[in-house]
């Protein structure tokens, strides 16, 4: 089987909700999951440099909503973790 013959797009999926339609895309590339990635490891860094479980959990949800939808966060992200409550955000999202 040749790899063209998966038909592999970048395309994204529009769930529909009582007011809104949220598109999801279907594929994200390497270099963005990786990012992802990174940001999830460097936000979940607790004040002994630790890795904390439950921010990992919180992160991982909260960056795959980030880059996976068209939801506009990006203001959300643009001050510094420490100035903005993301366990509301969470809260209201998962």
């Amino acid at each position: 089987m040749q790899i063209q013959d998966l038909n592999l797009k970048n395309e994204k999926v529009t769930f529909k909700t009582d007011r809104h339609n949220i598109k999801v895309k279907e594929y994200l590339p390497l270099e963005e999951k990786l990012k992802l990635v990174a940001e999830v490891l460097n936000l979940s860094i607790d004040q002994n440099s630790f890795k904390n479980i439950l921010k990992i959990k919180m992160w991982t949800d909260l960056m795959i909503i980030r880059h996976y939808t068209d939801l506009e966060l990006e203001s959300y992200f643009e001050e510094e973790p420490e100035d903005k409550d993301y366990a509301t955000l969470y809260d209201l999202l998962i």
